[in-house]
């Protein structure tokens, strides 16, 4: 069995929804799994003692990663590092209808990952998310619509749309389950 501690961090609340997925399947392959908001006062610095792998989930919006993982990341690097540790990534950018836009969006996440981060995550695994326009103020809304209008994506702003592919999310759970 081995131990998992998942922090995430979420804007509107599609990574917490993976990280759960996560959670719950890693459970019911015998291991034992913490799940934990990074945004939250009370979330554990990742002690080697009481965990055997890390698994982070952040949001990206406009290129940047959630302040909330950055901050946890940077808080507890050395604790971090000296772990096996993985990261999943979600991002509407990995909805997008073009291959080659997809395929650069991805990129440029793992470029943002990179830089922003103190400690090494040789390859995240990119979520497409959701969009949730009901949970935007006008501003937001019109931005985002934009933005999706550009990637090809569904752009009544009147329904929320949900574009995870759970199939992927649950064979990343299944392939940490086996390491």
């Amino acid at each position: 069995m081995t131990r998992f501690l998942l922090t995430f961090a979420t804007r509107e609340g599609q990574t917490e929804a993976i990280a759960q997925r996560v959670t719950e399947r890693l459970r019911a392959a015998g291991h034992e799994a913490t799940l934990q908001n990074a945004g939250d006062k009370t979330a554990v610095a990742p002690a080697p003692a009481r965990f055997d792998r890390l698994v982070f989930g952040a949001s990206v919006h406009v290129g940047r990663i959630e302040k909330e993982m950055l901050s946890f990341v940077k808080r507890h690097a050395d604790l971090i590092d000296s772990l096996p540790h993985d990261i999943f990534l979600v991002s509407l950018g990995a909805a997008e209808v073009d291959p080659m836009v997809k395929t650069d969006r991805i990129a440029e996440a793992q470029a943002r990952l990179d830089a922003d981060l103190p400690v090494p995550f040789p390859e995240a695994q990119v979520f497409a998310g959701a969009l949730r326009f009901s949970r935007l103020n006008w501003v937001e809304r019109f931005i985002m619509k934009r933005i999706a209008t550009q990637g090809g994506l569904i752009t009544d702003t009147t329904r929320d749309y949900e574009f995870t592919d759970w199939d992927r999310v649950d064979a990343y759970a299944d392939r940490l389950a086996a390491l």
